[in-house]
């Protein structure tokens, strides 16, 4: 994978101070295979090193960043984090760890603008650019707080197997097209999820190649039999420009119905992406007559949020609205069990 890094993050001597801030498992992803692609939008900017402390005004609703000084550098910032998204989109970057607390880098907490080290909830100037262009943005500490097998996934093969009492969740490959065909082609399956079924084991091998590739879905597996039932996983959610948002999907054998194992994947799904990913929202949706969905993601401590009309439409060509759900890391946490 290709990740974008806090140059002061890799050792480089770029900070305010002329220090740097080296992290060592950031360091260490050079030796596993991941491409670093250092960046300072501070000093891509144009600002020296060293240079007098900077920090964002908290109590302004658009960017303004004042040196301790008094000078409105602002205009540097600005031209930082556009000097530094263009450098990580060349590069391919869909990620980047950022210094945590950083007027530039931030991405949960900054400095307030009083210059007297108080932190509030926010993001740095370079932070927001790069979220505004889809990249995720996350500091070195929930970097070392989160899963990296999971979050560094660039295809499903990469990401890590999970388990529940009854399930093995793990990637799908080419040998599972005959088991994805055989609840696949049923006509109450797919259309309610919105996919057309099957129409032959090649329909479902494109499938795993295409759709089931992606890093975080899974192939839905019961322990006892080592039968492939269904599919679940977390993709992004079209209808939000929310790095740090994923919406969940799944779709389960009509043999397997009412027995409870779709609600068992998608909470360890849901755990998966809020420990293993450290996402801040994730998101489900159904089409209002799919009543089995609906008591799935209701198990599973979604709050509803209202319909959306005339979203998309289901194979059959008619426009269908959707009844959109979401559940906040904050929610997960307070209902997760001691």
């Amino acid at each position: 994978m290709k990740i974008a890094v806090s140059a002061c993050l890799l050792g480089e001597n770029c900070r305010y101070d002329g220090a740097s801030r080296p992290c060592q498992a950031v360091i260490d992803l050079a030796q596993q295979g991941h491409e670093l692609v250092p960046v300072c939008p501070e000093v891509l900017g144009g600002l020296s090193i060293p240079r007098e402390p900077s920090e964002v005004d908290s109590t302004l609703r658009y960017p303004r960043v004042l040196s301790r000084d008094g000078r409105d550098v602002t205009e540097a910032f600005d031209r930082g984090a556009k000097e530094a998204l263009r450098i990580a989109q060349e590069a391919g970057c869909k990620l980047a760890i950022f210094k945590g607390g950083s007027p530039s880098c931030g991405s949960e907490y900054i400095h307030d603008g009083s210059f007297t080290a108080a932190m509030v909830p926010g993001a740095g100037i370079a932070t927001r650019a790069f979220r505004e262009a889809g990249i995720r943005v996350v500091s070195e500490g929930r970097f070392m707080d989160c899963n990296p097998q999971a979050l560094l996934a660039s295809e499903a093969s990469q990401a890590p197997n999970l388990e529940t009492e009854r399930l093995l969740l793990r990637p799908m490959t080419p040998q599972d097209a005959q088991a994805l065909y055989d609840y696949a082609r049923n006509p109450e399956v797919g259309p309610d999820a919105g996919w057309a079924p099957h129409r032959s084991v090649d329909d479902s091998l494109a499938y795993i190649q295409t759709v089931f590739s992606s890093p975080h879905v899974f192939g839905v597996v019961e322990r006892e039999s080592g039968v492939l039932m269904g599919s679940v996983g977390l993709i992004p959610d079209s209808k939000r420009s929310n790095p740090d948002c994923m919406m969940l999907g799944y779709a389960l054998g009509r043999q397997w119905w009412g027995k409870g194992y779709m609600t068992e994947a998608a909470t360890e799904v849901i755990r998966y992406g809020f420990e293993d990913l450290r996402l801040s929202l994730v998101t489900c949706c159904h089409y209002p007559f799919n009543s089995r969905s609906r008591r799935v993601i209701e198990k599973c401590g979604f709050v509803y949020e209202g319909v959306m009309r005339g979203v998309e439409a289901t194979p059959d060509g008619i426009m269908q609205d959707i009844d959109s759900y979401s559940i906040t890391k904050q929610e997960y946490f307070s209902r997760r069990p001691l």
